[in-house]
């Protein structure tokens, strides 16, 4: 009993068969190509303080009227932390570079400042830009790194 297939089904065989083939030949492509891998290392280095016991830190604020930039347009005249003033820095970190974080709840940051070079005495300044200040109520901590 010959039974002929219909025009669409000759069709679907056809086009299954080549799926068939054109993905059995991605697959064994993919099986035959050549992974080879690099090394991998990993390691943890002391890295020696400059100020062993560490720096005080003083906020210097700025009293702003309307700065353009507070969050809730409603507040007219609040104070804004303008820079920060780090003391007791050891003699071996002169000249070395220092940022501050200023953080806020749950360890977000406020903003940010930097110096190039922390200057002899012992003492140094890092300032945020003019505009926006950061808001003095929502300070709640700060990073400070000291680096080469």
């Amino acid at each position: 009993m010959s039974r002929k297939l219909s025009r669409n089904t000759r069709r679907a065989v056809v086009a299954s068969l080549l799926g068939l083939t054109v993905g059995g030949g991605i697959l064994a492509s993919a099986a035959s190509l050549a992974v080879t891998g690099n090394t991998l290392g990993a390691g943890t280095t002391t890295i020696a303080s400059c100020d062993a016991d560490g720096v005080a830190l003083r906020y210097g604020h700025t009293y702003v009227v309307n700065d353009g930039a507070i969050p809730t347009p409603a507040v007219i005249g609040a104070y804004r932390t303008s820079s920060v003033i780090v003391s007791g820095i050891a003699p071996a970190c002169d000249g070395k570079a220092m940022s501050i974080t200023l953080k806020g709840a749950a360890g977000v940051s406020l903003g940010s400042g930097t110096i190039a070079a922390i200057p002899t005495g012992g003492t140094a300044t890092v300032s945020f830009a003019p505009s926006p200040f950061i808001d003095a109520t929502a300070v709640v901590g700060a990073a400070v790194v000291i680096a080469d």
